[in-house]
């Protein structure tokens, strides 16, 4: 969830990668800046829900969001290392998916093979715990939702996963783990 180098957001690690791309681009040294979308592999942390049949997360059910898989992040930035000239002093927002909240209701229930209902983490939720509820902030203004020109990713570092191949591969584990994990101590309610 990438919010650094979009402004102030209050949060103390988008704001700290903010200053460090600063301080990096102030420095007489080549560099390349990426930025990774949310995780696909932080989707399938225990506590949201899925062993309920049901998945909580921070944007609204038509609220896009950008997602990679880690797998993809190493491939870019291995193809980046691999030709460090053509890529010196470019920031890339990186993502090989964008999903809404209804889009993860439908492939999670696709993947688990029975229903999944997609919420936004409840608005009491949201104003309990600070940092949920900043994330949710910054998703909804767009910050935090992504704004990487996957295409044009595709087209330069070759086919990256969508959320639907990630799951039917590397992130299928995850999931039957997600499935069967009990819901944290945190009332999603």
């Amino acid at each position: 969830m990438g919010a650094a180098g979009k402004g102030v957001t209050s949060m103390g690690h988008f704001d700290s990668k903010t200053e460090i791309e600063e301080n990096i681009r102030s420095l007489d040294i080549s560099y390349t800046i990426v930025r990774p979308g949310a995780f696909m592999e932080m989707l399938m942390l225990p506590g949201m829900g899925l062993d309920q049949r049901e998945f909580n997360f921070l944007m609204r059910p038509d609220q896009a969001m950008q997602v990679i898989a880690v797998d993809d992040i190493g491939k870019i930035v291995a193809a980046i290392l691999d030709a460090p000239a053509a890529h010196v002093g470019r920031t890339l927002e990186i993502a090989g998916d964008e999903v809404t909240g209804l889009d993860l209701q439908d492939v999670l229930s696709g993947a688990a093979q029975q229903p999944i209902t997609y919420r936004r983490f409840p608005d009491r939720l949201l104003a309990e715990n600070r940092f949920l509820g900043r994330l949710a902030e910054l998703v909804d203004d767009g910050r935090c939702a992504g704004s990487a020109d996957i295409k044009a990713l595709r087209q330069e570092f070759g086919d990256l996963m969508t959320l639907d191949t990630w799951l039917e591969g590397p992130g299928r584990p995850l999931l039957q783990h997600a499935l069967q994990a009990p819901v944290a101590a945190v009332a999603l309610r």
